[in-house]
């Protein structure tokens, strides 16, 4: 009896340790955590640019001194953002990944997301208001590297309670262009006149990014034609297609097809 008594309470006793020592897997995707302490579960390679970098040049000299780039496969990029600053590192090439920093007017440096990139190259980083709430977000834009010159889009949205960039994959538009005047997104796909190509346009709807209209172009080697879509007031898709010429439709769709020119 004693016997089996004891090994049952001796399984779910071993149960709840393996519970408790498994845990829940931090994600990669947001953490927050000083700037000089590195992870001690796993490895990190925004924390080994942090401790490669954190004595000398990162972020803890004038701003002028940020344009030195420590190692050509990465990028480290300061901004003024209110009372302080926001940091942006950016590995590629061997490792990508992202990491952005806060930093207040103490002084004091903060990470607020680190996660994987998604390659490219001639990375520019911006802050433009893209919810259009008046307060700037972060924007970064890098070159896939290919021969018509596409550009992807990685964005983060300021959250005013929180006061924390998160991430909003949502808004990584290829070619992504801000209209502030229409508060509506350009998207497009450069391609050739006889190959593909796409312009899309987008809008916050409450708090999601939805496609207005979509026009994409494909041709042959006589004949081409644009595929239309576009969203009803009532939120159904429309769509209609238009024929001709190779030459003729094409500048027709880079000059006027959802907006003017590229």
């Amino acid at each position: 009896m004693k016997l089996e008594i004891y090994f049952p309470a001796l399984i779910i006793g071993a149960l709840i340790s393996l519970k408790f020592t498994i845990g829940q897997p931090r994600p990669m995707s947001e953490t927050n955590s000083n700037l000089c302490l590195a992870d001690s579960i796993a490895p990190d390679p925004c924390n080994d640019y942090v401790i490669r970098f954190y004595e000398d040049t990162l972020f803890q000299t004038p701003a002028a001194s940020m344009a030195y780039l420590p190692d050509p496969n990465s990028l480290i990029q300061k901004l003024p953002f209110g009372n302080g600053s926001v940091g942006v590192i950016i590995g590629y090439h061997y490792d990508d990944f992202i990491a952005t920093y806060r930093c207040d007017s103490s002084g004091r440096w903060q990470r607020e997301f680190c996660g994987k990139g998604v390659g490219g190259e001639d990375f520019v980083v911006t802050m433009p208001d893209l919810n259009f709430d008046g307060h700037p977000d972060l924007l970064i834009d890098g070159d896939f590297g290919g021969i018509r010159g596409n550009h992807f889009a990685i964005c983060f949205l300021f959250d005013p309670h929180s006061k924390i960039f998160h991430r909003f994959p949502a808004l990584d538009l290829e070619n992504l262009a801000v209209d502030e005047y229409n508060r509506q997104f350009r998207s497009i796909h450069y391609g050739s006149m006889y190959g593909a190509c796409i312009k899309q346009l987008y809008a916050w709807q409450q708090d999601s990014i939805v496609l207005l209209e979509e026009a994409l172009y494909h041709a042959d080697a006589d004949s081409a034609y644009i595929a239309f879509k576009s969203r009803l007031e009532d939120g159904t898709i429309q769509c209609h297609k238009k024929r001709g010429l190779t030459k003729p439709l094409w500048h027709f769709f880079v000059d006027f097809a959802l907006w003017e020119g590229f």
